[in-house]
């Protein structure tokens, strides 16, 4: 059973103490699409803008700017406008807290009470990464509380006590809340589970006010993303029952998809992968990959198999193929390459466990499970090493933030209680 609870931290992988930190680069200017403000980036793929990178690294792994020890978290930090958002718990609070990118420095920080406790020991600390937009960051809570602070100042802005609506008092998911908050135009999309009161949900990210709430099924781990279908803009779901795609405007529910492990200890946590008039979905424990095309009157199956199981690293699609991580366990997991046209898998490899990655200027940054940091490069032929060093220990479970030259890993100790958090310099010279 203990497998399950590394669900929980999909969405993202603080007592923040020491600085530790090599030279300080300069100062960037803004640039669009160079922020990483949110869960999987700007375009919400896993896929940066940033150029001007290093080839390949010394045998130490880039060149460490500076370290922050961490309280419980398995959220990764989100960085825009020159503000690196943190989120993290503190004994019985849970702190959002604003640092220098540069340097990891404090700038504000906003904290709230929470007693959240997994059930099956695993962190209390939140598991959803913060979400940066229009001078506002978004966190939403293990215990499904939601806040909209200001950036500038942490001061808050407006709460949302999510737990109460949906959950009750307390609420367990099997592991917490651990969805990201994704922003389109004025509304804040969540997938939080409700039998009840409809699954899907959008909020003013203004005033947090319920926009609307849509179908019945179950809690997911699984981050929605944005589509355009014909004239039809759509937020696309995945539940716990499947695949769901619910008009943006009203939250019409416009078509579902059966798509789940029949294994009662089980969840849903990769985030569909938007290619053209197409949406992937992959999910483990025994459920595989799918390939639907959008259609105004709903989804068409492509095809369906076992191409792809994504426990809950997002794949990442470039040219036609997909890259990402099949396995429900570490000991069985691998890396693969899938043809997108047929869900054939190319390739596989392993070494990584259930790792996570970044791609940048046509390479992959990759974060095993173990701490291990990779560039390579990806291609249907194969996966070619080019760097390889271990920076973390285990577990780490979110993939790399890549912001301004700047890469950001982070992994969570569960013996200690704590996650580490290291800035590393990945500009080239």
């Amino acid at each position: 059973m203990r497998e399950v609870g590394l669900l929980t931290v999909l969405l993202a992988l603080g007592a923040c103490t020491e600085g530790t930190a090599a030279a300080t680069p300069p100062q960037a200017k803004p640039e669009p699409g160079l922020d990483w403000a949110t869960f999987l980036g700007a375009d919400h793929t896993g896929v940066s803008k940033e150029t001007g990178l290093l080839a390949s690294w010394p045998e130490k792994g880039p060149p460490l700017l500076w370290k922050r020890t961490l309280g419980e978290t398995y959220a990764v930090p989100s960085v825009a406008d020159g503000v690196l958002v943190l989120f993290h718990r503190v004994g019985g609070e849970a702190v959002v807290e604003a640092a220098d990118p540069a340097t990891g420095a404090n700038k504000w920080k906003f904290s709230y009470p929470t007693r959240y406790r997994d059930r099956y020991g695993y962190c209390g600390g939140p598991r959803a990464q913060p979400t940066i937009d229009a001078g506002r960051v978004y966190t939403l809570g293990a215990e499904g509380r939601l806040h909209c602070v200001d950036l500038a100042t942490g001061k808050p802005v407006w709460e949302r006590p999510l737990q109460e609506e949906y959950f009750g008092e307390t609420v367990q998911n099997f592991f917490g809340v651990g969805v990201a908050p994704r922003i389109s135009g004025d509304a804040l999309l969540l997938n939080l589970g409700d039998e009840r009161a409809g699954c899907v949900t959008a909020v003013d990210k203004k005033t947090g006010k319920t926009l609307w709430r849509s179908g019945g099924d179950g809690a997911s781990y699984s981050t929605p993303v944005v589509a355009t279908v014909g004239k039809t803009r759509m937020a696309l779901f995945l539940t716990r029952e499947g695949g769901l795609g619910a008009r943006l405007h009203d939250g019409e529910v416009l078509w579902t998809y059966p798509f789940r492990s029949r294994e009662p200890e089980s969840a849903n946590a990769a985030s569909p992968v938007v290619v053209g008039d197409t949406v992937l979905l992959s999910a483990a424990y025994g459920v595989g990959s799918a390939l639907l095309r959008l259609e105004e009157g709903g989804v068409k199956e492509l095809w369906r198999n076992k191409a792809l199981s994504s426990h809950w690293a997002t794949p990442i699609h470039v040219d036609g193929h997909v890259y990402g991580f099949d396995g429900r366990h570490a000991r069985e997991a691998e890396l693969r390459c899938v043809r997108l046209s047929d869900g054939a898998v190319l390739w596989s490899r392993n070494g990584y466990e259930r790792g996570s990655m970044t791609l940048a200027e046509g390479k992959f940054y990759i974060l095993a499970e173990d701490g291990r940091l990779v560039l390579a490069e990806l291609t249907p032929k194969g996966c070619r090493e080019i760097s390889s060093a271990r920076v973390l220990t285990a577990d780490c479970w979110a993939a790399p933030v890549l912001s301004r030259g700047r890469l950001y890993v982070q992994n969570f100790d569960h013996g200690t209680g704590q996650a580490t958090l290291l800035c590393l310099d990945v500009r080239a010279k």
